[in-house]
């Protein structure tokens, strides 16, 4: 049987049912009901109990409109241009055309896969009015150092943060949006939320998902509103979040453990032990043969790879034509290195070792890099 490169870990029925049988009770089921706003509570005080800083949560429907209501509130002028990295999901760039816009894909670092305020230190902000840095693997982003790259070029920033949940901060000026996907260690089968400090900034988020009403400046919304249902299950992951956080961990110490060749890019910091759950494991190889050869064994032996986040946001067919703020070396040469690994809280210790076994007996691999997610400086993103 082949072992998945992901598999979705829901909550059982058992641990559902309190929540819908509230739901049963109230009879209320989408519209902001008590379910959402429990939810939307439990967020911001998981947040403050980590960081001891405030923020206000506003839930959607997907982590997809939780970007785009997130990108409107921007307010920016039709056309604008809007940075973002060349290595993330395809959603990032069609929220920013679908609210017409262009994204203009830029660089990112070799070592954390990010794009940061230094690596595009060369850009051209002729036009740009907002860039979208994307927490790429649950790597955080530094959103101090972001805030003050703003500020120095007028420039406004918010964070695709899809799978960061518990290790992404915010900042006043800098928000996030997350996912609550069904593949994310948080979630509810399909939802996503907004963070934000500011309580007025979350006042008109809500109101962009839910038609803009109510409004007396015109305010074209969406309905990207979050079910009671979907409330439910999202309750219900953050009730076992931290045996999950646990789960995942030792998953990733297990690959640690078990691969030969291997150089963890960070250690987990102060304040995120208990908060910060891993999304993905992703490797990176010495070369793209070395990648070629892992796939095709791992194939022979059913197990399932992926090479993420490729085609680059600048070749990707579901944009189309797009800028590029230069030529892209750094996200290329990653690209075509790194391979995700199997990792889900059910995958086995046996598992583990099989997939492991299969990665070093690749031959020519000098070196392989995981990109865990894990913070990579003091800065906690």
């Amino acid at each position: 049987m082949q072992i998945p490169v992901l598999k979705p870990q829901l909550p059982t029925v058992a641990q559902l049912r309190p929540y819908l049988e509230l739901i049963d009770k109230n009879r209320l089921y989408t519209n902001f009901g008590p379910l959402n706003s429990q939810l939307e509570l439990r967020l911001a005080e998981e947040y403050h109990s980590v960081y001891r800083g405030v923020a206000r949560v506003v839930t959607a429907s997907s982590g997809t409109s939780a970007l785009e209501i997130l990108i409107q509130s921007l307010r920016l002028k039709p056309g604008t241009k809007i940075l973002v990295p060349a290595l993330t999901f395809v959603a990032t760039g069609t929220a920013i055309k679908r609210l017409g816009y262009q994204p203009v894909v830029c660089d990112i670092e070799a070592d954390t896969c990010l794009m940061t305020p230094d690596s595009i230190s060369g850009v051209n902000l002729e036009g740009v009015s907002a860039a979208i840095p994307v927490a790429t693997f649950g790597i955080p982003q530094d959103v101090q150092a972001w805030s003050e790259w703003a500020t120095k070029h007028s420039v406004k920033v918010v964070i695709d943060a899809a799978a960061a949940y518990g290790a992404q901060k915010v900042f006043p000026g800098v928000s996030a949006a997350f996912s609550l996907h069904a593949t994310k260690p948080l979630c509810s089968a399909e939802g996503g939320f907004v963070m934000t400090t500011n309580e007025e900034h979350a006042a008109e988020l809500k109101r962009l998902s839910g038609f803009g009403l109510p409004s007396s400046e015109g305010l074209v919304g969406t309905n990207a509103k979050l079910s009671e249902y979907h409330a439910a299950i999202a309750l219900a992951s953050l009730d076992s979040w931290q045996d999950n956080v646990a789960s995942r961990r030792y998953l990733f110490e297990e690959y640690r453990r078990r691969l030969k060749v291997i150089n963890p890019i960070g250690t987990v910091l102060p304040g995120l032990e208990r908060a910060y759950c891993i999304s993905v494991f992703v490797i990176q190889f010495y070369s793209a043969s070395a990648r070629a050869e892992c796939e095709r064994l791992c194939a022979e032996r059913g197990i399932e790879t992926r090479r993420w986040y490729t085609p680059l946001l600048a070749s990707h067919p579901a944009l189309g034509a797009v800028d590029r703020a230069s030529s892209l070396p750094i996200a290329t040469d990653v690209a075509s290195k790194i391979l995700g690994l199997p990792f889900f809280p059910s995958l086995g210790a046996a598992d583990i070792e099989k997939i492991s076994n299969v990665v070093n007996a690749v031959n020519g691999v000098a070196f392989i890099r995981p990109h865990s997610g894990l913070p990579v400086d003091g800065s906690c993103g």
